[in-house]
């Protein structure tokens, strides 16, 4: 027997046998059990932890502010500015002269 079709029946004997073989090993096989189960934890002590922390967080009262002071009654006389080195800059000095800003 030749061709495509002898090939497939022989790789499927194979994979049946290897499939059979495989169920023999593992027939006896309990279920799986993690070694990690078995160690003791701390879990319900965290959880507790972690709830009062979002308990305490939800619960947060911000201090009250300090009320605003009042604003002055005086006058305030704002300085006039030509450029930006203030009211009195010496390279101005003429100008500022001449319009009245020179004290």
């Amino acid at each position: 027997m030749r061709g495509p079709g002898c090939r497939y029946a022989v790789v499927q004997a194979a994979k049946e046998a290897n499939r059979k073989r495989q169920e023999a090993k593992y027939a006896n096989a309990g279920p799986f059990k993690l070694h990690t189960t078995e160690r003791p934890t701390n879990i319900d002590k965290i959880r507790a932890e972690i709830e009062a922390d979002i308990a305490r967080q939800l619960t947060f009262q911000p201090p009250k502010a300090n009320p605003m002071p009042t604003p002055p009654t005086t006058q305030v006389r704002m300085a006039r500015r030509c450029c930006s080195a203030g009211a009195r800059c010496r390279a101005h000095l003429a100008v500022h002269v001449a319009q009245g800003w020179a004290d």
